[in-house]
């Protein structure tokens, strides 16, 4: 399945299982963005994206009640 040009949306990206969700795709040359959705990341999380991302673009969304966020 091709990514190129999505939008992924990573819920509970913070967890156990989104941490590693987060880092298959940023290794996906073909996402477009990456977005991150959870209700608080912690600056640990920041840290290790940064200088990771290449060409994606990584938005954290730490108010899950923010909807609207996601549609940004």
């Amino acid at each position: 399945m091709s990514l190129r040009g999505d939008v992924c949306v990573v819920t509970g990206a913070c967890g156990f299982l989104g941490k590693r969700l987060v880092r298959l795709l940023l290794e996906e040359e073909e996402t477009a963005e990456i977005r991150l959705l959870d209700k608080r990341v912690p600056p640990q999380v920041l840290q290790s994206l940064e200088g990771n991302t290449n060409s994606h673009s990584t938005h954290c969304i730490t108010n899950s009640t923010s909807y609207k966020l996601l549609y940004v």
